[in-house]
């Protein structure tokens, strides 16, 4: 813009002025238009002040403090909290070894004039890539690869045509450098050359949030009045986008990393933004997935980056199963892709695209297409850091076409979305003896929901213990015989008043195997959970002693009681999951013809979960005998052959 004011014959000041008056935030330098307008100027440019070495460090002092005040701030020339890009820190680095104006004067013999927007992304790209290869491997920050954005993009662009949109609005919450939000946005011009595109991005990083803020400045190219604008903070804490709505979020939020510092103001938050906020604290992703879904209109599409925990993380009942089973009753999940492992510079792990509309069309109601392009990628002839594999055009083509045709193959599958629901029945198993008798049977309703019931008072219990008999008076809870406890050696004894710690320590003396209660029950000796009332056997089942201290008369004294606990097994069953009231009928069918115990029917709960590796199976073939006895065959005649040069 500063250039074409110049080229118009506008004076110094009136640029100033436009640039203040603007709506885009322009980046401008006093001294370069005084310079450009061939007016005087003190230290004149860039190259100016590097030819002297006398009076440099002044002379580039003044050069960078006549930048306007946005610029400065973003190169971290300000005193604020955050140090951004912290210029400041490279100077004094490069001044300490005697380089500052030898390496000033390589950029100045650049002339970024002729530069246009696409050059000037193409040096940031190169520039975040290098920033990647640092911060990423510590952060879980990963820089997303071009061809990866080109594949978003083609689907973005689908998405475009499909819907007519002559503009759209481009989204991404975790936004680091800019490289997919604006790389995206700049593709899917390619595509669709008469489309206008604004994008929005936010961004935690001060580094990341600087470049991807300098390359929004650049950004004049995006077809007639497109908005580009980043923001700095804290995504899950503080949307600085509240109450905007956007066509298309492309995104690769970080993996792995906690959000612990952001935990106070997500479960506070009142935007509507979280339906869940039980996530594990190590790990984010899915509550940045919370977050886009809420910034998309009503026919918003979504092209999210995520390993594969989002997918199966958790069990049934856990926040990140009922993310997931939240996205699908709504049916919002078009497609989940699988991309080639080693794409990344900083990881070689596997992932997957999660392709989000919100206004699916009516032949994939309720059906998700998966598509593993595991296997879909050349190799390059150099490797960048970790990544070795690249998806070429013909590769993202065969996506595109998976995706527009999603006819069944080996690498593509076209599901019900019930097909990822699974039910978790709990069972409580009925446990009996060879005669099929369990305690069970003998509670009373009220006692079976307990699993157990207390037996009626007897006047005195006897406990064998090490081969001395001692006497509990329940009426009482005296002690006949003395006792010795496990606290320092004490004796405790019927003239002794019982205190907690005693009897704490009096529970360890005994078991239900001691007790010799002849007149109410007792336990088999071959069998001791098979219970008998005076020699009738009861069941399957347990004696419980409980021991505990209470109070009679105002006096402190032991309490002995019996309970008969039903022998009951907590189990499950993992069940498919069928839509409406056939789920119910489904599980039943199931529990009959796999459940061989009688049980009692607990709480049933559904989750979802996605497993490419089941979907996608592949058995491994196995060899035929044939060829392993040829094998063998040949083994043996090379060690006859060994054996013969050996022994002659």
């Amino acid at each position: 813009m500063v250039n074409n004011l110049i080229d118009e014959g506008y004076s110094t000041e009136e640029i100033r002025e436009e640039l203040q008056d603007s709506t885009q935030d322009f980046s401008y330098n006093e001294h370069v238009m005084l310079a450009a307008k061939g007016e005087p100027t003190s230290i004149g440019t860039l190259a100016d002040i590097c030819e002297v070495q006398e009076g440099f460090d002044e002379k580039f002092a003044d050069y960078l403090n006549d930048w306007d005040d946005n610029t400065k701030l973003l190169l971290g020339l300000q005193d604020t909290d955050a140090l951004y890009l912290d210029i400041p820190k490279y100077i004094k680095s490069l001044k300490s070894k005697g380089r500052l104006r030898d390496y000033t004067s390589k950029w100045a013999e650049i002339d970024l004039r002729d530069y246009d927007a696409s050059d000037i992304t193409t040096l940031e790209e190169h520039i975040k890539r290098k920033w990647a290869d640092i911060s990423a491997a510590t952060s879980g920050e990963q820089y997303t690869p071009d061809d990866i954005i080109d594949l978003v993009a083609a689907i973005q662009a689908r998405y475009a045509v499909l819907d007519n949109k002559k503009s759209v609005t481009l989204y991404d919450m975790t936004c680091g450098g800019g490289n997919m939000l604006f790389g995206s946005a700049d593709k899917i011009k390619k595509r669709l050359p008469n489309i206008t595109t604004s994008t929005y991005g936010q961004e935690i990083n001060d580094s990341l949030y600087a470049l991807a803020k300098i390359e929004s400045r650049f950004r004049t190219e995006s077809g007639g009045g497109a908005k580009h604008v980043i923001e700095h903070g804290d995504t899950l804490a503080n949307d600085k986008f509240i109450g905007k709505e956007f066509d298309f979020i492309s995104a690769n939020p970080p993996y792995g990393i906690d959000w612990k510092d952001s935990e106070k103001d997500v479960i506070a938050d009142e935007t509507g933004r979280f339906v869940n906020t039980g996530i594990s604290r190590s790990d984010g992703q899915l509550l940045f997935m919370q977050h886009a879904v809420s910034k998309l209109k009503s026919d918003g599409k979504a092209v999210i980056v995520h390993n594969g925990s989002p997918m199966f993380t958790g069990d049934v009942n856990s926040a990140e199963s009922q993310v997931r089973k939240w996205l699908l009753d709504n049916d919002w999940i078009e497609a989940w892709v699988q991309l080639p492992k080693e794409e990344f510079f900083n990881t070689q792990i596997t992932t997957y695209l999660w392709v989000i509309n919100k206004n699916k069309p009516a032949d994939r109601k309720d059906k998700i297409i998966l598509i593993n392009a595991s296997e879909k990628f050349s190799k390059l002839k150099k490797s960048m850091g970790k990544k070795t594999n690249k998806m070429d055009s013909e590769h993202i083509d065969w996506v595109m076409d998976k995706f527009d045709n999603p006819v069944e193959s080996d690498d593509v599958k076209f599901l019900s979305k019930y097909d990822f629901y699974y039910n978790k029945q709990q069972l409580t198993l009925i446990e009996r003896d060879d005669d099929g008798k369990a305690i069970y049977d003998i509670l009373s309703e009220s006692e079976k929901l307990k699993g157990f019931k207390k037996l009626k008072k007897v006047s005195e219990l006897k406990v064998y213990k090490e081969g001395k008999e001692f006497v509990f008076k329940t009426s009482d809870g005296s002690v006949v015989e003395q006792i010795t406890s496990s606290v320092d050696g004490v004796i405790f004894s019927s003239e002794m008043t019982p205190d907690k710690e005693f009897v704490d320590s009096l529970k360890e003396v005994f078991t239900a195997s001691d007790l010799n209660v002849n007149d109410v029950y007792h336990s088999s000796v071959e069998n001791q959970n098979i219970v008998f009332d005076k020699q009738k056997s009861m069941g399957r089942g347990f004696i419980v002693p409980k021991l505990t201290l209470g109070k009679k008369s105002g006096k402190s004294v032991m309490k002995l009681s019996i309970e008969l606990k039903a022998d009951l097994t907590k189990d499950y069953e993992i069940i498919p999951h069928l839509p409406g009231e056939e789920n119910e009928k489904s599980i039943q069918a199931f529990l009959d013809k796999w459940v061989r115990k009688e049980y009692i029917l607990g709480d049933n709960s559904v989750g979802v979960e996605v497993n490419f590796n089941k979907v996608f199976y592949k058995p491994v073939v196995l060899r035929s005998t044939k060829e392993i006895a040829d094998d063998i065959k040949a083994i043996d005649v090379e060690l006859a052959e060994l054996e013969k040069e050996l022994w002659g």
